[in-house]
């Protein structure tokens, strides 16, 4: 049944964001176009022309980058309200009558959450190598020998820091990931089950209180461990570990707890309008 629900979740917002995702690529393919012609074919043109083609150039880059990270940002909203409205309107009496339990629908909401998530980044990635791939396949031969001395550098720093502060930095990473999914779907549900009214406006304070929060908490540590760093002269291996690792141990238990908060409140507090 859970693929059944993932199936329908998917397929909810698919037809929108597949026709955003390619507009996306597009306007990378449109903004590499402008690139090439502000890097390698205005350079060669003087005067007036010179002038107007570059400043037109460099506006549709920019207008293009803009978009990019535009599209990102609809997506994530199109799926907070794909959430919102399949659990906490008149659809969610349809949603919570179906034969399932409540954790196949919750884990449903986030396996879509994560899909779309996962392509956005990709889309994302894709739309800028299509802007920069043109400019810099003329300069592909010069620029190996660049990019290995920068590889060489993070190969050689590498053993410096230590295997287990890289393990610490990529699961904390995962925890990050894992927050920014489970938290805006939390505070949703806190927003839509505490109030009635102002349900969006209410989980969108939610949320940015505990960003507030988390930044602040963060900040602190940092700054305790920074001190700590001073007091002894050096920054030691262990110290590293902690900056790197308690951030991601306070976003992975807000995460687990996030999650397990939801589905309490929603099998013991389910408020439909």
């Amino acid at each position: 049944m859970f693929g059944k629900l993932l199936k329908y979740e998917f397929k909810s917002q698919q037809k929108l964001l597949t026709i955003l995702s390619f507009a996306a690529l597009g306007a990378g393919l449109l903004g590499g176009l402008a690139l090439w012609l502000l890097v390698d074919v205005l350079q060669d043109t003087e005067g007036v022309a010179a002038i107007v083609g570059s400043v037109l150039s460099t506006v549709f880059l920019i207008g293009v980058i803009l978009g990019i990270v535009a599209y990102a940002v609809a997506v994530i909203i199109l799926l907070l309200y794909r959430f919102y409205k399949h659990h906490f309107s008149e659809e969610g009496y349809l949603t919570f009558t179906l034969p399932v339990k409540t954790h196949q629908v919750l884990l449903a909401s986030l396996a879509n959450f994560f899909l779309w998530d996962l392509i956005v980044l990709i889309v994302g990635f894709c739309a800028m190598c299509l802007i920069f791939a043109p400019s810099l396949a003329f300069a592909w031969a010069e620029a190996i020998p660049e990019m290995k001395l920068v590889w060489q550098e993070l190969a050689s720093l590498l053993p410096q820091l230590g295997g287990g502060y890289v393990a610490v930095s990529i699961l904390s990473m995962v925890a990050t990931w894992a927050y920014s999914l489970v938290i805006p779907l939390t505070c949703i549900t806190i927003g839509c089950l505490l109030t009635k009214k102002f349900r969006i406006l209410t989980s969108f304070a939610i949320y940015y209180g505990l960003q507030l929060g988390m930044s602040l908490v963060t900040g602190v540590i940092s700054t305790i461990l920074t001190v700590i760093g001073i007091a002894q002269g050096s920054e030691s291996e262990g110290l590293l570990w902690l900056s790197s690792a308690i951030p991601g141990v306070l976003q992975l238990g807000l995460a687990i707890g996030g999650y397990f908060l939801m589905h309490r409140m929603i099998s013991k507090k389910l408020n439909l309008p």
